[in-house]
C-alpha cells in the first residue's frame, strides 16, 4: 500500500468547509507546553505515531509547534486553544506535496483537535465515520553528555578551539529532532546524529537544551569553556623552524595584544575628573572601557544629547592627546598570560619583534613598561619596531597607515632576521596584513580585545583567542 505521510494527513485535517470538532472540558489559557504523543490510524490504515513539541509564545495560549513522526520526519507549525478549549493546528508550510495531494486542496489549512480528558482527539474529512489520532502527554526526553545526565544545574565541559563534537545523546534517540540547543550564538551548536556540534571559540560560554526551542522547557544547561592550543602549536612550529638551520620570528602588536589599554583609559577620565570636576569619571571600572570613546561615556551614565555635544568634545579634548604621550604607556597593565607567552617562546629560541603603530617619539616609554611588566626588552633575540612617518618606497610618504606599515616590515625587513612563524594582533586590519606578507604556513592570531567596529572581517587563515594564556590556565 503507497505510503501517506500522516504529519500531512493530521495537519491536513478540518479544511474550510470540513465538519468542525466539537470542544470539550479544556480551558483557554490551559498551558499545553510540553511534549505529547501523537498515535492513530490514518483513513488508508497506515498506523500514525509521533510526537509533539509544543513551545509558548508571548500570547496566551499560542504555542510554536514541532511534530517528527517515527520515520525522523518533522513539520512545523502554530498552534493555539480558541475559545472552547481545542487545540488547533496552523502548518507554516503550504499543502503542497503530500499534505495537499491527500486533501485535495489549494488553501491554507487547520487541524482541530477536540479536548478529551488529559490529551486530545481529531477527526478526518470523511466526517464522523473517520479515523481519528490520539494526543497525550508525554514524559520529557533526557539528555546525557559521555553518559552523564544533563539537567537545570550546568554541567561543565572543555574544549580545544576549532571544530568540535561533544558526545551528547538523546533518549529516545527518535525525539532528537525536537531538541534545540541555543545560547551561545559564537558557537553555532547542531545537535545531530554524532553529537552536539560547535565551532568552539575560546572564553566561557552557556548552552541551553530546551525542547521545540526558545521558551521551551528545559532540558540541560552546559558551561563550556573552551581553550586554544595556538601557543602550543606556534612553540612547535618555532622547534621546527630552529631545527632546520634558520630563525623562528614571533610578531606581537603592543595595544591590546601585550597590554591592556583600558587602564590607561580609566585612569586618564579618573585624571579628568580630578582637573574638571566631572562625578561620573570618578571611578571608571574597567568593565565599562570600550574602544570608542562614545561606548565608554554612554556606559558611565552620559547622554546621548552630552555625547553628541560639546560634553564629549571637552572631555575627549583632553584624554585623548594624553592618551598617546608616554608617561601614559606606564598606565597599561599586562593582557593575562603575555608576559608568560614572550618569554617562554624567546627561551625556545624565537626571535621576538614587537610590532607597533606606536609613534617613534614614545619608543623609550614602550621599552621601560615592556620592562616593568616583566616582558623580554629589545636587545639580541628581540628586536621592536615604531609606526615613522614615511616609509621608503611608498605610494604616499605623507600618511603611512600601520597595516601598510606592519605589511611592509613583514614583507621586507622581517626576512632579513629570519622566517615568520607567527603574529598576533588585536586589529583585524592589521592581522589581515600580516595574513597577506607572512609565509603561508605562519599562524596570525587575532587577540579578541578591544578594536575598531567598522573592522573587516578576519576571513579565512586567521584564529582568534581571548588573551595569551596556556591551555588549561
Amino acid at each position: 500500500m503507497r505510503r501517506i505521510h500522516w504529519l500531512g494527513a493530521l495537519l491536513a485535517c478540518a479544511l474550510l468547509g470540513a465538519p468542525r470538532l466539537e470542544a470539550q472540558q479544556a480551558s483557554p489559557t490551559r498551558d499545553l507546553s510540553g511534549l505529547w504523543t501523537l498515535s492513530g490510524e490514518l483513513p488508508n490504515g497506515d498506523s500514525a505515531q509521533g510526537s509533539l513539541a509544543l513551545t509558548p509564545l508571548k500570547t496566551p495560549g499560542s504555542y510554536r509547534a514541532l511534530i517528527v513522526d517515527a520515520s525522523g520526519a518533522t513539520w512545523r507549525a502554530s498552534a493555539w486553544t480558541p475559545s472552547g478549549g481545542a487545540l488547533r493546528l496552523r502548518p507554516y508550510r503550504s499543502t503542497k506535496g503530500v499534505a495537499g495531494a491527500l486533501a485535495g486542496a489549494s488553501e491554507p489549512w487547520v487541524a482541530e483537535l477536540r479536548a478529551d480528558g488529559e490529551g486530545f482527539k481529531g477527526g478526518y474529512l470523511d466526517g464522523p465515520q473517520g479515523r481519528e489520532l490520539a494526543l497525550t502527554p508525554a514524559p520529557l526526553p533526557t539528555l546525557a553528555l559521555d553518559g552523564q545526565a544533563l539537567g537545570a544545574t550546568p554541567t561543565a565541559v572543555k574544549v580545544r578551539a576549532g571544530a568540535q563534537t561533544l558526545a551528547l545523546t538523546c533518549e529516545p534517540a527518535a525525539l532528537r529532532k525536537l531538541v534545540r540547543v541555543s545560547g551561545a550564538s559564537a558557537l553555532r551548536p547542531s545537535f545531530g546524529e554524532a553529537g552536539l556540534s560547535l565551532q568552539a571559540k575560546p572564553g566561557s560560554h552557556t548552552l541551553e537544551a530546551r525542547l521545540g526551542g526558545a521558551g521551551g522547557q528545559l532540558l540541560g544547561r552546559l558551561e563550556v569553556s573552551v581553550y586554544s592550543d595556538v601557543l602550543a602549536r606556534v612553540r612547535a612550529r618555532v622547534a621546527e623552524v630552529k631545527a632546520s638551520g634558520e630563525t623562528p620570528i614571533v610578531i606581537f602588536d603592543l595595544d591590546d595584544t601585550l597590554f591592556d589599554t583600558r587602564y590607561r583609559t580609566a585612569a586618564l577620565l579618573e585624571g579628568y575628573h580630578q582637573t574638571h570636576g566631572e562625578p561620573r569619571l570618578e571611578l571608571v571600572p574597567i568593565e565599562t572601557v570600550h574602544y570608542a570613546l562614545e561606548e565608554t561615556l554612554a556606559d558611565l551614565g552620559f547622554s546621548t544629547h552630552e555625547i553628541e555635544g560639546q560634553t564629549f568634545q571637552a572631555i575627549r579634548g583632553v584624554v585623548w592627546p594624553l592618551f598617546f604621550k608616554g608617561e601614559s604607556l606606564l598606565l597599561d597593565k599586562p593582557v593575562p598570560g603575555a608576559p608568560e607567552a614572550v618569554a617562554s617562546l624567546v627561551a625556545e629560541g624565537a626571535t621576538i619583534v614587537y610590532l607597533t603603530g606606536r609613534k617613534t617619539f614614545v619608543s623609550d616609554f614602550s621599552e621601560r613598561a615592556l620592562a616593568a611588566n616583566g616582558f623580554p626588552t629589545p636587545g639580541p633575540g628581540v628586536l621592536m619596531f615604531h609606526k615613522p612617518k614615511s616609509y621608503p618606497g611608498q605610494a604616499d610618504p605623507t600618511k603611512l597607515h600601520t597595516d601598510d606599515f606592519k605589511g611592509l616590515i613583514t614583507r621586507v625587513e622581517l626576512p632579513k632576521h629570519g622566517v615568520v612563524v607567527a603574529a598576533f594582533d588585536n586589529e583585524p586590519k592589521n592581522c589581515l596584513a600580516f595574513r597577506a606578507s607572512s609565509p603561508a604556513d605562519a599562524i596570525v592570531v587575532h587577540l579578541d580585545t578591544l578594536y575598531d567596529a567598522d573592522s573587516p572581517a578576519l576571513g579565512d587563515g586567521i584564529e582568534v583567542i581571548p588573551d595569551l594564556l596556556e591551555s588549561g590556565q
